[in-house]
């Protein structure tokens, strides 16, 4: 029984690590809905969305660098 619990939080974890990923990844290619939604009005769904990821970013510097160097192949 203690094998098929260790297996079961493994695998949570991993899909865990792989939807943050994915959710952090997922800011290159919506970066101009969420500026939209940011600074001109745009849908407060997306700016809701990526709040957290935002936080991220106020509260850890290598968080912040990490994400702006990944927007910038994105948008130049």
């Amino acid at each position: 029984m203690g094998t098929r619990i260790l297996r079961w939080i493994t695998r949570s974890l991993l899909k865990l690590t792989i939807i943050l990923v994915l959710y952090v990844l997922s800011i290159g290619p919506m970066f101009w809905y969420w500026y939209e939604a940011m600074y001109v009005g745009g849908s407060i769904f997306v700016l809701a969305f990526y709040q957290p990821l935002l936080f991220a970013c106020q509260k850890n510097k290598f968080v912040h660098a990490f994400v702006n160097d990944y927007i910038d192949l994105w948008i130049l």
